[in-house]
């Protein structure tokens, strides 16, 4: 056929070639991007979350009362040494109508995080801070450590319930599976939940009642005393007032414990892509050529 005698067995093994080219890329591209989607997801291992101060266990519920005062420890756990931590951006979030950050504040654990890269700072119900490690790959997070601490005071003028949470934080990890700028937080961190009670009822002291007013009591005299004779004695009342005070002992409040996936592609993948578009060109022209 004139059509068939226009290709020679080169042309012919030519044409072949490229069509199992365009038709392996593709899937080669496809391959790829899913095994680095797998390869990121599994190291977002860190938790973020708050403890009670000096502590490290998390700390999913709170109570306390109306003008009461309390601290938090933030704490960072990269999840069995998976990430290597070199840069956390802390966002927490917390209803301004019920409680507020008072001094000493939003404080950070220098030791751990030498370099502050955005200074704390205060808006209406949110308190920020970035903070790294520094520039020693060697000081990288690896296990379980403090962030930093704040102080909040309950200004609720009635009993409710709030939240105090990681909204829009982040964390960055080294570690050699991980992408530069991939967030390897588990979801957005573990918020704790806050009850407000009542404020504490103020004791008085109650005073028991003291004996009743002692009376005296005369000796009687059964006849006139002789001519001569000393006067008979009277009898001296004697009493007894001990009032003792009862003060009632004010008791404190408990806390409570415990509890806590994301993306990537890789430039590998777009390499490939371009290669195989060049050797679809340079194989179209081979095509004409021959």
């Amino acid at each position: 056929m004139p059509f068939l005698s226009a290709f020679s067995g080169k042309k012919i093994l030519l044409l072949g070639f490229i069509f199992v080219l365009l038709l392996v890329i593709p899937l080669t591209v496809y391959i790829l991007q899913k095994q680095q989607e797998v390869r990121s997801r599994a190291v977002a291992a860190t938790k973020l979350y708050f403890s009670q101060p000096s502590q490290t266990a998390e700390l999913t519920t709170l109570q306390k009362t109306i003008g009461e005062t309390f601290n938090l420890d933030i704490v960072v756990n990269p999840g069995t040494n998976q990430n290597q931590i070199s840069f956390i951006k802390l966002n927490i979030t917390y209803d301004s109508a019920k409680i507020e950050v008072v001094d000493p504040k939003l404080r950070i654990n220098a030791t751990a995080f030498p370099a502050t890269l955005e200074a704390p700072s205060y808006t209406s119900g949110i308190a920020s801070v970035t903070v790294s490690v520094g520039a020693d790959p060697a000081s990288v997070i690896t296990q379980v450590t403090k962030v930093a601490d704040i102080t909040f005071k309950v200004k609720a003028t009635s009993p409710s319930t709030t939240s105090i949470a990681f909204t829009g934080s982040q964390v960055l990890s080294i570690a050699t599976s991980d992408q530069p700028s991939e967030n390897v937080l588990i979801g957005s961190g573990t918020p704790l939940s806050l009850t407000i009670g009542g404020a504490a009822a103020t004791p008085t002291p109650t005073p028991t009642q003291g004996p009743a007013a002692p009376t005296a009591t005369l000796a009687p005299t059964s006849a006139a005393p002789a001519a001569g004779a000393p006067a008979a004695p009277t009898a001296t009342p004697s009493a007894t007032v001990a009032p003792t005070i009862a003060v009632a002992t004010p008791t404190a409040t408990p806390a409570a414990q415990v509890t806590v996936a994301p993306p990537g592609p890789s430039g590998s993948i777009v390499g490939i892509g371009i290669a195989g578009i060049v050797l679809s060109i340079l194989g179209g022209l081979l095509l004409f050529a021959l």
